[in-house]
């Protein structure tokens, strides 16, 4: 069947190891949308934190949050999204306190992280493109409970990157005796704690619904943790060649790294049928 949509995650998937997209890329990607083809960002991130280079392709929706947010970009508008409810974040938010771990809420397209915990994203995140990505990104906060106490907005999810695996493991067993919560991650040390139902093909089905787009017709590329429910749920499931192993076990094929223009690769085989792909 055509395809008619493509979601594509960020980090390890459109963009490469220094978080940009190569020329050849962009050149698929504007090829496909000229093509009639819905281009559709599905990402971990929060709406802030979609790059300027991807939205200067012209990409009018995005899947964020892992599917929390739906938006037209275009028309800066929400089309779609569930909000966590207040108390079981809050209680998300104090176990992770208990932990070494950089904290961030994400609440209506924004993410905000303690300040300290900021100043030493490095500390957490050993590569120095994504650090850098952070610092850009993050709304400075003192006190992520006062933040979420008081917001009127939609809670999108509750964030955290770890020091130690060890502290990680044990805090995902606690937050995982939570009600009403889906528990994800897509860095190696992190959890991302999303309302019950949200992951990023619940949110491509949705947005499918709203464009008259059917789940045979989208296709969907990833490479993380947080990408798997998207790879069993679209039509057609692709996973990068950098990607976990369990990103694999579920794609229907697999395509060559970020570093390698897998995405364009992808595309051009599955969407313009060039079969050197």
């Amino acid at each position: 069947m055509k395809i008619k949509m493509i979601g594509l995650d960020l980090d390890g998937t459109l963009l490469d190891s220094q978080k940009e997209i190569s020329a050849y890329t962009l050149q698929v990607l504007q090829r496909a949308m000229q093509s009639g083809v819905e281009v559709v960002i599905a990402t971990g991130r929060a709406l802030c934190g979609v790059p300027k280079q991807v939205l200067d392709i012209g990409i009018r929706y995005a899947v964020t949050a892992n599917g929390a947010r739906i938006s037209d970009i275009q028309q800066d508008k929400v089309i779609y999204e569930t909000s966590m409810d207040k108390k079981i974040a809050m209680n998300a938010l104090r176990i992770l306190n208990d932990y070494d771990a950089a904290r961030e809420l994400l609440i209506g397209g924004e993410s905000h992280m303690e300040l300290e915990k900021l100043r030493d994203i490095a500390a957490y995140i050993k590569s120095e493109a994504m650090a850098k990505y952070v610092r850009e990104t993050r709304q400075e906060a003192q006190d992520l409970s006062e933040i979420l106490e008081n917001t009127q907005k939609s809670i999108e999810k509750v964030h955290a990157i770890f020091r130690k695996e060890e502290e990680r493991q044990e805090a995902w067993k606690r937050i995982e005796q939570l009600e009403d919560i889906e528990l994800c991650g897509s860095l190696g040390n992190n959890i991302e704690v999303n309302a019950k139902g949200v992951n990023k093909g619940q949110g491509l089905l949705r947005l499918g619904e709203v464009l008259g787009i059917k789940r045979e017709e989208i296709m969907a590329v990833g490479d993380d943790l947080n990408d798997v429910e998207m790879i069993k749920t679209v039509g057609l499931g692709i996973a990068m060649e950098n990607g976990q192993e369990q990103v694999k076990k579920y794609a229907q094929y697999v395509t060559a790294t970020n570093d390698e223009d897998g995405v364009a690769k992808a595309i051009t085989k599955f969407v313009f049928n060039d079969s050197q792909f």
